[in-house]
Formats: structure tokens, C-alpha cells, sequence
């Protein structure tokens, strides 16, 4: 919204706002297990909605309620694709490279945005680790955020792994060991769940 309305828009900080745009990317890249298997006890869709607006508040509750593919398997109630819009969306590629770019620019957006009047680059690193250390709510929810969908990539990579039959660990300790970056390159080089029938 500061780019496009300036005036009418709160007075943060560049970098603060960057904060905010690569966690909604981070929650966004979830859409890529959107096709979990319908026969969960509850649809995921709802959710992702809700976490675009309140990150983990939504998500959260999900992975609560979410059997894993072993479960469903074990039940017999397995479906390993969901519907073709899902499976469509979760099996793009589009979804990681677009959000990379979000990150990206978001990161572009805290360095240099509004000129000198937030400082240098590192000013700005050093003003947003500042608010993150002291009792600036929204940059710990911000933080917190983060931390807990790191969480969460480094339990859905297995579990989604195990649904198609595949095996890397090489893409396993990269999914779970570099935050955002190891999630988008799993969504990226991990093979195509087709649509069977």
C-alpha cells in the first residue's frame, strides 16, 4: 500500500513493512501442500485463506487438525492429489519463483525505500533488529512468525515427500535447514504429483 498510496498509508518503517511482506510470502508459500489429499478431516484451503490475514492464528490450528499421509494411508482414506485446482496450484512453479520475488523485493523495499529519511542499509538492519529485541509487538509477532513457519516447513516436507514416493536427503536437510529459501528450492526441484485416471 505505500507504494501505490503514500498519503493515505501508516508511516512505518521500511523496514518493518519489509518484515511484514516476506512473512505473508513465507505463510503464501504453503500453498504449495494446498494438494495434502482431500480426504482430510479438514479442507486446507480455509485456512491458507485465514493465514494470508493472520499468519499463524489460522495455520496453526490446521497442522492440529491435519492427519499425516501415513495416518491416511494406515485408514485406507487416503487421496494423494485433492482436487485438480489444488493439485494445479500446490504444483506450480510459478508460486515459489513469484514469492521469491516478493521476498526480494521486500528485502530491496527495507534497504533503500523513502531515501535517506530511515538511513543507510545497515541503519535500517540495525533499526529492525532493534525493534525485534526490544517490545515492539508487531516485530515480534513478526519474529515469531518466522521462527514457527520454519517450523512448519520442516514438518510438511517430509510428510509431502512420503505422498509421492520420494526420496532425497539431500533436499530434506535443505528444506529444513534454510529458512523461506529451503522451502521454495523443495517446491521447485521436487517431482510433479500427477493426476492419476
Amino acid at each position: 500500500m505505500p507504494a501505490i498510496f503514500p498519503d493515505f498509508s501508516p508511516n512505518l518503517h521500511p523496514a518493518l513493512e519489509a518484515f511484514f511482506n516476506i512473512v505473508v510470502a513465507w505463510g503464501a508459500l504453503f500453498f504449495g501442500f494446498l494438494s495434502d489429499g482431500n480426504k482430510q478431516k479438514v479442507p486446507m484451503l480455509p485456512f491458507m485463506i485465514g493465514t494470508a490475514f493472520l499468519t499463524n492464528v489460522f495455520y496453526l490450528p490446521y497442522l492440529g487438525l491435519r492427519e499425516s499421509f501415513q495416518k491416511l494411508q494406515e485408514s485406507g482414506a487416503v487421496d494423494t492429489q485433492g482436487s485438480d485446482a489444488e493439485l494445479r496450484i500446490s504444483e506450480s512453479k510459478a508460486l515459489p519463483l513469484l514469492l521469491t520475488s516478493v521476498f526480494v523485493v521486500s528485502v530491496l523495499w527495507g534497504a533503500y525505500a523513502r531515501g535517506a529519511e530511515y538511513g543507510d542499509a545497515a541503519t535500517r538492519l540495525e533499526t529492525l533488529w532493534q525493534f525485534v529485541s526490544s517490545s515492539d509487538r508487531l516485530a515480534h509477532s513478526f519474529a515469531v512468525d518466522s521462527l514457527v513457519f520454519w517450523i512448519f516447513q520442516g514438518w510438511l516436507v517430509p510428510d509431502d515427500m512420503r505422498r509421492r514416493g520420494y526420496r532425497n536427503d539431500s533436499a530434506l536437510f535443505i528444506a529444513r535447514s534454510v529458512p523461506f529459501f529451503g522451502l521454495v528450492y523443495y517446491l521447485m526441484t521436487r517431482p510433479k504429483l500427477e493426476r492419476s485416471g
